[in-house]
């Protein structure tokens, strides 16, 4: 609780008003992820032909297209909420179901914008509720986030060989790469090495999350992610068919995860051009570049409107629960 206090008091603090010099490199920092997504769409669409888009976007049934996709967010958003939820329950804090599906829900809105203010928001309302450090609740989300890189990185290694040789062998390096690494942080967090490097590495306070893991945990996670990313395999795997597009499923154990990783790259808004540019390398031997890049725009597209709508529902009464807008404004957040 201390540490929290001190976390907040930190937040809440005095700051100098911000002169001009700052205000410029702040609206620049604001602008450079739009213009990185409006850079790369801009090189993606020049070598497309604007026929052959419209045809891709005409063959698609939409309202099915369209309910997959809202599927999928629900998928997600549940499976992702008992993860956050069981990792939460393992360290000793409270946090009902409900509850947590709603502050999800309600960083949807933030996660619009950036994933990882998604994540700040969610770890600010944990500090404001249940007293949990700002740090430890971001240490967790990174804890669950190496998680999911071990498993990305098997699911990329089984897929791999059916993709053309100079995509395997960097998909295939740079997994097993991952995946030693991931499973490594978390061997050291469960059983706490007395080697001195270990030691250092699980003090410091971002790396506290690992230490939670436990091989019961270690397997209830694997039960909830293992099927909610082969899950969202499935469905890319049925929005490609509704394209008249080709993927053999093993293939997309290998180009899904690669492709989910790409969209937090730091580069564009909500991976938009990063993800474009990613498809059209990846899918380049099963179909043609207009029928792909409108597949994946149009998914993202939808999936990114039907969670601001669905957020909407949930911001007032999350905020409420928080103790008002107000009160995160005095702590400007």
């Amino acid at each position: 609780m201390q540490e929290l206090e001190t976390e907040l008091q930190e937040i809440a603090a005095p700051r100098q008003p911000p002169g001009r010099a700052d205000r410029l490199r702040r609206a620049i920092l604001r602008l450079l992820p739009w213009a990185g997504s409006i850079l790369l769409l801009w090189m993606v669409f020049r070598n497309l032909d604007g026929e052959r888009l419209r045809a891709a976007m005409q063959q698609v049934d939409l309202p099915l297209f369209s309910g997959i996709v809202l599927f999928q967010m629900f998928w997600v958003l549940v499976m992702d909420t008992l993860t956050i939820r069981m990792l939460f329950t393992h360290g000793g804090v409270d946090l009902p179901m409900k509850e947590a599906l709603a502050v999800r829900s309600a960083s949807y809105l933030a996660n619009a914008v950036n994933f990882n203010l998604g994540q700040a928001a969610f770890a600010l309302y944990m500090a404001v509720t249940r007293g949990v450090s700002l740090i430890s609740t971001i240490s967790s989300m990174l804890a669950l986030l190496i998680f999911d890189l071990s498993v990305v990185g098997v699911l990329v290694l089984l897929g791999a060989h059916q993709l053309p040789d100079h995509f395997r062998i960097p998909l295939m390096i740079g997994a097993f790469a991952g995946v030693i690494a991931a499973v490594l942080l978390m061997a050291i967090g469960m059983f706490r090495p007395s080697h001195p490097a270990a030691q250092r590495l699980m003090n410091a306070r971002i790396m506290r999350g690992f230490t939670v893991f436990r091989p019961l945990l270690v397997l209830k996670l694997v039960l909830v992610r293992a099927p909610l990313l082969v899950g969202v395999i499935f469905l890319n795997w049925n929005y490609l068919r509704l394209f008249g597009v080709e993927v053999p499923f093993l293939a997309l154990m290998a180009i899904v995860p690669a492709l989910m990783i790409v969209s937090n790259l730091p580069i564009g808004v909500q991976g938009i051009g990063t993800v474009q540019a990613a498809v059209m390398v990846l899918f380049a031997p099963f179909g043609p570049a207009e029928t792909t890049v409108t597949y994946s725009l149009l998914m993202q597209g939808l999936l990114s409107t039907f969670k601001i709508i669905w957020a909407a529902f949930f911001v007032r009464p999350v905020l409420a629960r928080a103790g008002g807008w107000s009160r995160l404004k005095q702590m400007k957040v």
